[in-house]
């Protein structure tokens, strides 16, 4: 039990560190290209999930965004989000 615990922790510990790693590798080419880099906030209740990406759309009649994560999911956010731009 206690070896499976601790291949648990080191894969989680091994997940973090390579979205650490994709998300400087991310800023690194967007800046050597010439690119922005944005960071989206969005606060669900009492949790707050923050997606990078190079570029984004707003619909100006609803006020939502369209975007790529990091992973290249397509994501679409109403409300309640904050956008930083590197």
């Amino acid at each position: 039990m206690e070896k499976l615990v601790k291949v648990l922790i080191g894969f989680f510990v091994l997940i973090f560190v390579g979205l650490i790693f994709l998300r400087i590798n991310l800023v690194y080419n967007a800046s050597k290209d010439g690119k922005k880099i944005y960071e989206i906030q969005v606060n669900n209740y009492k949790q707050v999930e923050t997606y990078v990406t190079n570029e984004y759309v707003r619909d100006k009649e609803t006020g939502c965004i369209k975007f790529k994560d990091e992973f290249g999911i397509k994501r679409v956010v109403c409300n309640n989000y904050t956008i930083t731009e590197f």
